[in-house]
This record gives C-alpha cells, sequence and structure tokens, in this order.
C-alpha cells in the first residue's frame, strides 16, 4: 500500500488492529505491507497524518483477492 507522507498506517481486519506502523521521530511512512488469508474476512486501511487527519481506505475483502 503507498499513500502520501504520514506518521502511522494501520491495518485493521475482522479482529480489532491486526498491525501498525509508526515512522520514528520526525520521520514519515508512504508505504507498507500486510499479508492476508482468508480468514480475516475483511482488510481496511487506515493513513494518519503528522497532524492527525486520517484517511481511510474502503475494505478490501480476501474472498476477492486470494
Amino acid at each position: 500500500m503507498h499513500c502520501n507522507p504520514c506518521r502511522s498506517i494501520t491495518f485493521y481486519a475482522a479482529q480489532p488492529m491486526f498491525r501498525r506502523y509508526v515512522a520514528p521521530g520526525g520521520e514519515s511512512l508512504d508505504t507498507a505491507t500486510c499479508l492476508l488469508w482468508a480468514e480475516q474476512v475483511y482488510l481496511r486501511v487506515e493513513c494518519r497524518d503528522q497532524d492527525g487527519r486520517t484517511a481511510w481506505s474502503n475494505p478490501l475483502f480476501t474472498a476477492d483477492v486470494l
């Protein structure tokens, strides 16, 4: 997943938070990866910038990509 520079990228699945990447102090992220498996049902991505603004992806259903 690629995005504009942000402070953190979090992947959410059918369970609560699945995986979070946080940029080291003063730096930013623009890419992150997450492995999928069928039991997850879906995956959504949250990107949070340095000012606390948040962008969400639409859900990606694992049945459509696996």
